[in-house]
């Protein structure tokens, strides 16, 4: 009788391992993206999350301040644009109860409210400004004397009230990203807390969409869900948009406080 070789009795062959490894490689392949699918969707949610409960501390705040919505951002005398603003941030800041996370979207790795370092000190201060945050208040067709209004006026003097919001279910306050400095570059490297449409020819325009005017920190905003972003409104909702799916028209426009603010 022929005796079986000790290689084959006591375990795998030199190719029988081979084929293993190469059969686990495969399905490792296959996997890895349903798995990044699954946890950038996780990451998502909590986003979402994040924006539904600071529009909560939102409303807090216009209850106790006679329903004004914060302002987004104010200044002291011979402040340094941006850097030493209190921003709408600040304003809402003592409802958070320290939580200085729910200003951040999981998704987002580089600017994270709540890893301020030693710039925490400024929270809910002046010098707060100094702070990035993966979540930006809406600026975009702000201009003096012009009708399309963000719901966060510009200033602690400029406040809107949220009555004079026309619909707010349909004007976003703040959503995914910001406008600061990135790789479009930027006029404003230290306004890392709104969401901004630099130029002129745009400021009471409508047509704006996020991606393809390249709006600063696109990126890391439009694109940091599978192509779309979250944006909270005045109403308390959390919607996920694409950059084509939001109204900006002569009808219609949800980045200011008017339904129909454009020429």
């Amino acid at each position: 009788m022929k005796r079986r070789s000790r290689a084959h009795v006591m375990g795998f062959t030199l190719i029988e391992l081979l084929v293993v490894i190469s059969i686990i490689a495969l399905l490792i392949a296959l996997l890895m993206p349903a798995l990044t699918a699954a946890r950038e969707s996780s990451r998502g949610i909590s986003c979402a999350n994040n924006q539904r409960n600071l529009a909560t501390v939102v409303h807090a705040y216009v209850m106790d301040e006679d329903q004004y919505l914060p302002p987004m951002w104010d200044s002291q005398d011979g402040a340094q644009a941006g850097i030493d603003y209190k921003t709408w941030r600040g304003f809402v800041w003592p409802y958070v109860n320290g939580q200085a996370l729910v200003f951040d979207c999981p998704s987002e790795e580089r600017d994270r409210y709540a890893a301020a370092g030693s710039n925490s000190q400024y929270y809910g201060r002046y010098g707060e400004g100094r702070i990035a945050s993966g979540i930006g208040a809406v600026n975009v067709h702000w201009e003096w004397g012009h009708t399309a209004l963000a719901p966060f006026g510009r200033g602690a003097g400029s406040r809107n009230k949220i009555d004079d919001v026309e619909n707010t279910s349909q004007a976003i306050m703040y959503g995914d990203g910001h406008s600061a400095a990135d790789e479009f570059s930027t006029p404003y490297p230290g306004y890392s807390w709104w969401i901004w449409a630099d130029g002129p020819w745009i400021y009471n325009q409508g047509g704006w969409n996020r991606k393809l005017n390249r709006s600063y920190g696109v990126s890391y905003g439009e694109e940091r869900h599978a192509g779309r972003a979250n944006y909270s409104f005045v109403d308390g909702h959390v919607g996920t948009y694409a950059p084509e799916e939001i109204p900006c028209d002569k009808d219609q426009c949800w980045w200011t406080m008017n339904v129909d603010p454009h020429p």
